[in-house]
């Protein structure tokens, strides 16, 4: 708090949105100057202001050796200002999980290239916002059926913004932006020998967040993709992963609820192991992951 001493002030301009008056005595003045300044923060505060001619009567005021009251302002509201932290230390990119993460999502992910299955951790879970979750088993078969890194011979995720979690030190969060082309023989895999034929089409994603998570042996135990973080940019129509392909490519999806649901029960249960699944069985799925969610594909969190 600032405090503005008015020495004599036998006329004193108080302005407050645009409206000014002016007070012979500013003794009778100053009390409720101070009580509604003291109360206010920003949208309430007052600019005091003196002109020329009250400072020479002020001075003039002076002389005669009269008292005048203090008047305190507040400048600005030190108390409620908002605290801004530090930026925090960029993370080295020599990091070895930064290294790693960037190595798994190019090359042994199973989504831009083939999956490497020494990489997933014996308990891993995927889990998107409406796919998953998929244990190890049934996600390497279900990218495999896919086989969308041989579709899209030039698929890249064009990864970018690595940075370790502050809260989950063993997670690696990243930004992609998938781009690639829709030419790659005999198209993508829909299971018991049917494909989508490439039709040429170009993919241009939207920004989305992907996740990766290690154990104590560096194994692969979460992976989570698909968070469009700017659904307005590339052509995938606001969605990405594997969904946002789809959109790209003309394959029909229904609208996330009881149509999904049931295509997804299909999939997972009624169909399981001859198309790309959804989810695995409840029973399947690793138990740390189960005691954090119940939710299974498009599922409300829970």
């Amino acid at each position: 708090m600032a405090a503005l001493s008015a020495q004599t002030c036998p006329k004193l301009s108080l302005q407050r949105k645009g409206t000014t008056r002016s007070a012979n005595n500013v003794h009778a003045v100053a009390p409720v100057a101070q009580k509604n300044l003291r109360s206010s923060a920003v949208h309430n505060s007052f600019t005091l202001r003196a002109t020329k001619k009250h400072s020479a009567q002020s001075k003039a005021a002076a002389s005669t050796g009269r008292k005048c009251s203090t008047i305190y302002a507040v400048a600005s509201d030190v108390s409620t200002a908002p605290k801004v932290p530090p930026v925090p230390t960029p993370v080295d990119p020599n990091n070895p999980l930064i290294q790693a993460a960037n190595k798994f999502i190019y090359s042994q992910s199973g989504f831009y290239s083939a999956p490497d299955e020494d990489i997933f951790a014996e308990d891993f879970v995927f889990r998107g916002p409406v796919i998953g979750p998929l244990n190890k088993k049934d996600y390497i078969f279900t990218m495999t059926t896919f086989g969308i890194y041989d579709a899209i011979p030039d698929f890249s995720p064009n990864a970018f913004g690595f940075t370790l979690d502050p809260q989950e030190p063993n997670r690696v969060w990243f930004t992609v932006r998938y781009s690639g082309t829709f030419t790659g023989e005999p198209g993508i895999g829909l299971g018991s020998g049917q494909f989508v034929p490439p039709n040429g089409a170009t993919l241009e994603g939207a920004p989305e967040q992907y996740s990766v998570t290690f154990d104590e042996n560096n194994k692969v135990k979460h992976l989570s993709v698909g968070y469009v973080v700017d659904r307005f940019q590339g052509n995938t129509k606001g969605f990405g992963a594997a969904f946002g392909i789809f959109k790209v490519i003309g394959l029909p999806l229904p609208a996330i609820g009881p149509q999904l649901r049931f295509a997804q029960w299909f999939s997972s249960v009624a169909f399981k192991g001859k198309s790309p699944m959804s989810y695995s069985a409840p029973e399947d799925v690793p138990a740390w992951w189960t005691a954090k969610s119940k939710a299974f594909g498009c599922d409300e969190p829970n």
